[in-house]
C-alpha cells in the first residue's frame, strides 16, 4: 500500500505537526476536519472550527470507519474535496480535509494531483533530470575523448623524426585545437636553461616586442618567471601588477603559465593566452596538467637522444681521426718495412753467394721486419675490433688439418730456441667445425707464439684440443715464467704484461692477449688462465661447436721459387716510392720478369693505353692520381679494361679493400708484400712455362708407363684417398715415392701427384679429392 503523500504534488502546502493545526485560520479552512490513520485504517476524524485551539477528536462516521488511504483519497476526489497530508515528527498521521474553502480555494485545488497525474509529472521530471544528466555526460566524454585524441597525437609525435622545436611547435597547435579549451591560439613554450634561466623554444602569434623581450627570461621574473621558480602553475584573468612585461599597445589577456616538470626538475614552462576576465576551470588546469607531462617526457627524451647523437658524433669523429692516424702511421710504417723484408728474403734466397756470418745479419733483419709487422698488424686488429669491424666469416674448416699446418710453422720457430712444441687433437672432435679460419688461427697462433716465447730453451709447449659437450676446448701450456696470481686478471686488458720487465726481456707490445679475448668474444666464446710461477701456463680456449658443412676450398698457395714465365709478359708496376721499385723489380726479375715503372697513377693510365701490359701492380697511394682513381679509368676504357690489377697498399683497413673492389681492383695485397701470395696471383693471372708446354703431360719420345707402374700409381692413389689430411707428411711422401717412379715415362701420373702436393701445402681437402678422381679417371 502506496504512503498517501506520493500522490500529492512537490509543491503542495503540507502540516508538520498536530500543533500546527491550531493556527489554521477559520476563513481558510470552515468546518474542516482531520482524518486520522492507525495501523493504515481510517480512524476519525477533527474538528478545525474553532481557531487557536487544539482539534478535538471526533470519531468519522461508521460508514467510513476502517477506509484505507486509497479509499479515503478516492472518495475525497469524488466528492471534490481536497486533501493535505499531515505529519507528527516526521511520520504521515493523516489527512486533513475541509468542506468549505474561501481564499485558498484554487491554490488548495492546484496542490492536489490523481493518482496517475502525479505519476506522470514524477516520471517526466525523472526523465528531464536524467536528460540534464546525460548531457552532462555526453558533453564530458566529449571532452575528454577530444584531450585523450591530442594527448596520444602528442606522444606519437615524439617518435617521429623531428626536431625538439618541431615537435614543441606541433604541440602549440594541437592545444590550440581543443574546441572546448578556452585559450587563444597565441602561446610560447620555453626550455630550462641550467642556471634556472627560461628560454623562448617556439612560439605561436605573439607580437614581435614580446620575441624580443622574452626570448630570455630570468627567474621569478613576470608570470612565466615565477612559475618556472616555485614549479607550480599560475593563472591570471588579465594583466595586473604581477605582469611586469607591459609595453604600447599591448591588449588585455589573461594567462596559463604552466611549469614542465620531470618529477622534482624543471624542464620549461607552457604559456598560453587567455581573454580578459577568464573564469578559472579545474578541467582546463587538469587538461593543462597532463599535457606538461607529455611534454616533460618528449624533452626529456629528445635531450638525451641530442646528447647520445652529441656523443655518438664525438666519438666516430673521434674514432675516424684514430682511424686516420692509424692509416698513416701504417703507411709511413709499412712502406719502408716493405723494402726491408722484400730486400732481406730476397738476399736469403741467394744465401749460398753470401757468407754465413752476413746471412744470420740478413735472417736478423727480416726476422725484426717480420716481428714489426706482426706488430703493427697487432695495432690495426685492435682497432678493428674497438671499432666493431670485425666481421666473422664461418666456414667448414678441417680442424686437424688448421692443427697440423699450425704445428709445422711453430716446430720451426720453435726450433730456433730449443724448445719443443707438440700438439694432439681429441678424435672425439668432429672432422670439420663451422667457424672463422682466419680468426681462429690467429687466436691460437698468437697464444702459441706467446708460449714459444716465454719457454726457455730445453723447455716444452703443447697444445691440445678437445670436446666438451658442444663447446671444442683449447689447452695451450707452456713451462715458461709463469704469471704472477694478482697479474693473472691484467693480462688480457690492453697493452698489458705480467710484469714491466717482460717487454724488456722479451719484447712485445702487450696487444696479443687482448687480440685473443677479443676475437674469442666476437666468436662467442671465452679465454682463461692459470699459471704457477717458475712453472708455467696454461691458456684454456671455449668456442661453440657449429653446424658442419661441405667444406670449401682455401687460397691456392704454392711454392713458387721454380716458377717460369713467359719472356714476353708485360708487367705494369705502379710505384711511386724509389725503394719499393727497386724491391719490386728485384724480385720480379728473380723469377725472369721485367716490368715498367710509372710513378703516379696518371703515368700509369696513360702507358696501359698505350702499352697494354698483362698486369698491373698498382699502389692505391700515389700523387697526382692514385691507385683507385687510375684503376677507375682503366676499367672505363675499353682498350684496357680487361687487364688485372693487383692492388698494392700499406693500409690494411677493411674500408680501403672495400673501396678497392668497387674502383675495379681485382686483388688486394698489403705491405710488406707477401711473395708467398704475390707469386700464385702471377701464376694464375700470367701463367708459366709448365702450363702451357704440353710436354709436361704428353712426351712421344717417352716410353709409355709399363702396365705393372700403372697398377701401382692407382694403388697408390687409392691408398691417397684413404689418408686423412692432417697426417700430411705421409701423404707427401707417398707422393713425391710414387711421382719418382714414374719419372722419364709418358704419363699424366707425375703431374698429379705434384697437384696434389701442392694442394696439400695450400690446406685444400677438396682439390685433393677431385685431383684424384681425376687422374683416376683418366689412368688409361
Amino acid at each position: 500500500m502506496m504512503r498517501i503523500d506520493c500522490f500529492v504534488k512537490e509543491s503542495y502546502p503540507r502540516i508538520d505537526s498536530l500543533e500546527e493545526l491550531s493556527t489554521i485560520s477559520s476563513d481558510s479552512y470552515l468546518d474542516g476536519y482531520v482524518v486520522a490513520f492507525k495501523d493504515g485504517k481510517l480512524a476519525g476524524i477533527c474538528s478545525l472550527q474553532e481557531k487557536n485551539r487544539p482539534p478535538k477528536p471526533q470519531l468519522e462516521p461508521k460508514a467510513h470507519l476502517g477506509e484505507t488511504v486509497d479509499e479515503v483519497l478516492e472518495r475525497l476526489q469524488k466528492s471534490g474535496r481536497p486533501a493535505l497530508p499531515v505529519y507528527d515528527q516526521g511520520s504521515f498521521v493523516g489527512v486533513v480535509s475541509n468542506q468549505t474553502l474561501t481564499k485558498c480555494k484554487d491554490s488548495l485545488l492546484n496542490s492536489v494531483a490523481s493518482k496517475e497525474d502525479v505519476e506522470k509529472r514524477a516520471l517526466k521530471d525523472e526523465v528531464a533530470k536524467l536528460n540534464q544528466e546525460l548531457s552532462q555526460l555526453k558533453a564530458w566524454t566529449q571532452r575528454a575523448n577530444q584531450a585523450r585524441a591530442v594527448s596520444c597525437e602528442l606522444m606519437q609525435s615524439s617518435l617521429q623524426s623531428l626536431s625538439l622545436k618541431e615537435q614543441l611547435g606541433k604541440a602549440l597547435d594541437l592545444i590550440f585545437s581543443v574546441p572546448w579549451l578556452s585559450v587563444q591560439s597565441r602561446g610560447l613554450v620555453f626550455l630550462a636553461e641550467p642556471d634556472g634561466s627560461l628560454k623562448m623554444a617556439v612560439h605561436r602569434n605573439v607580437s614581435e616586442h614580446l620575441m624580443g623581450t622574452c626570448s630570455t627570461v630570468a627567474p621569478g621574473y613576470c608570470l612565466c618567471g615565477r612559475a618556472a621558480l616555485n614549479k607550480k602553475p599560475i593563472f591570471a584573468s588579465s594583466i595586473d601588477e604581477c605582469h611586469e612585461v607591459l609595453y604600447d599597445g599591448i591588449q588585455p589577456h589573461g594567462h596559463y603559465c604552466y611549469p614542465i616538470m620531470l618529477e622534482d626538475r624543471l624542464l620549461g614552462v607552457l604559456t598560453l593566452y587567455l581573454a580578459e576576465n577568464h573564469v578559472y576551470d579545474p578541467e582546463e588546469e587538469d587538461f593543462l596538467h597532463s599535457i606538461s607531462n607529455i611534454l616533460a617526457g618528449l624533452i626529456e627524451r629528445k635531450q638525451v637522444e641530442d646528447a647520445l647523437k652529441k656523443s655518438k658524433d664525438e666519438a666516430e669523429s673521434a674514432s675516424l681521426a684514430k682511424t686516420s692516424f692509424l692509416a698513416n702511421v701504417s703507411h709511413e710504417i709499412r712502406t719502408p718495412l716493405n723494402a726491408i723484408v722484400g730486400f732481406s728474403r730476397l738476399l736469403l734466397k741467394h744465401k749460398s753467394q753470401i757468407s754465413p756470418r752476413f746471412i744470420q745479419y740478413l735472417e736478423n733483419i727480416r726476422v725484426s721486419g717480420v716481428g714489426l709487422s706482426e706488430i703493427i698488424n697487432n695495432v690495426l686488429d685492435l682497432a678493428k675490433i674497438e671499432a666493431g669491424k670485425v666481421e666473422m666469416e664461418e666456414e667448414d674448416v678441417d680442424i686437424r688439418l688448421l692443427v697440423q699446418s699450425l704445428y709445422q710453422i711453430m716446430k720451426d720457430r720453435a726450433a730456433e730456441k730449443g724448445v719443443m712444441v707438440a700438439y694432439n687433437v681429441d678424435p672425439a672432435l668432429p672432422k670439420k667445425i663451422l667457424i672463422d679460419r682466419t680468426r681462429l688461427n690467429q687466436v691460437l697462433m698468437n697464444l702459441m707464439d706467446n708460449a714459444v716465447k716465454f719457454t726457455p730453451k730445453g723447455g716444452k709447449v703443447n697444445m691440445e684440443l678437445m670436446r666438451e659437450e658442444q663447446e671444442m676446448l683449447v689447452k695451450i701450456s707452456d713451462e715458461g715464467i709463469g704469471i704472477p696470481e694478482d697479474r693473472l686478471g691484467a693480462i688480457f686488458n690492453h697493452f698489458e704484461q705480467a710484469d714491466g720487465s717482460t717487454t724488456r726481456q722479451y719484447g712485445g707490445t702487450g696487444l696479443g692477449l687482448a687480440i685473443v679475448k677479443s676475437l674469442t668474444d666476437v666468436m662467442g666464446g671465452s679465454v682463461t688462465a692459470t699459471s704457477e710461477l717458475g712453472v708455467g701456463s696454461t691458456f684454456l680456449v671455449h668456442l661453440p661447436i657449429l653446424n658442419v658443412g661441405v667444406m670449401e676450398s682455401v687460397v691456392e698457395q704454392v711454392d713458387w721459387r721454380n716458377y717460369t714465365f713467359r719472356d714476353d709478359v708485360k708487367i705494369l708496376l705502379a710505384e711511386d716510392n724509389a725503394m719499393n721499385q727497386e724491391m719490386l723489380l728485384a724480385v720480379l726479375e728473380d723469377v725472369g720478369l721485367k716490368a715498367r715503372i710509372a710513378e703516379n697513377g696518371r703515368v700509369g693510365v696513360d702507358m696501359a693505353i698505350s702499352w697494354v701490359p698483362d698486369i698491373i701492380l698498382m699502389d692505391l697511394h700515389m700523387p697526382v692520381l692514385d691507385g683507385l682513381g687510375a684503376a677507375r679509368e682503366i676499367r672505363q676504357h675499353p682498350k684496357i679494361s680487361h687487364i688485372p690489377i693487383i692492388g698494392l697498399s700499406a693500409d690494411a683497413f677493411v674500408e680501403l679493400e672495400g673501396q678497392a673492389e668497387e674502383a675495379g681492383i681485382t686483388k688486394f695485397l698489403t705491405k710488406p708484400i707477401d711473395l708467398d701470395r704475390l707469386m700464385p696471383l702471377l701464376k694464375e693471372y700470367l701463367g708459366t712455362q709448365e702450363d702451357d708446354d704440353p710436354s709436361q703431360l704428353d712426351d712421344k719420345d717417352r716410353p709409355p708407363l709399363p702396365a705393372d707402374l700403372t697398377e701401382k700409381m692407382v694403388e697408390g692413389l687409392n691408398e691417397l684417398q684413404e689418408l686423412p689430411l692432417f697426417e700430411s707428411g705421409k701423404i707427401v711422401n707417398l707422393c713425391e715415392s710414387l711421382s719418382s717412379q714414374c719419372a722419364g715415362y709418358q704419363t699424366h701420373f707425375g703431374d698429379g701427384f705434384d697437384r696434389i702436393r701442392e694442394a696439400v701445402y695450400a690446406r685444400d681437402s677438396k682439390s685433393i679429392a677431385k685431383i684424384i678422381t681425376e687422374v683416376l679417371e683418366n689412368k688409361e
